[in-house]
């Protein structure tokens, strides 16, 4: 199931050094992601609605977070935590969750 957040101008979702472990779908809006470069935001990619917003390397990898995800223009985000890694075992399985 998905949960929606209403994000205002400049609220993060996530934030560099961070784990996530979830995957946003823009509803309205747009989320920027960024990072600082010698004390300057670089922003890499804007996600407008319709598409879908993430660290990858955070969310598949389960490490901290190095972009920093935050709302550009107020909208509405869905999140859902739709695939996890198991590090249990001697090798790393990738599950999906669906409902």
């Amino acid at each position: 199931m998905f949960s929606t957040q209403k994000l205002k101008k400049g609220d993060h979702y996530l934030k560099a050094g961070r784990h996530t472990d979830e995957l946003d779908f823009v509803q309205d809006g747009l989320l920027r992601e960024y990072l600082m470069i010698d004390g300057k935001e670089v922003t890499k990619w804007v996600s407008s609605a319709g598409y879908f917003s993430v660290d990858l390397y955070s969310f598949v990898f389960s490490e901290p977070a190095r972009w920093n995800i935050e709302a550009f223009l107020r909208g509405f985000i869905s999140c859902r935590q739709c695939i996890y890694l198991d590090h249990w075992g001697s090798e790393d399985y990738i599950h999906y969750s669906y409902d």
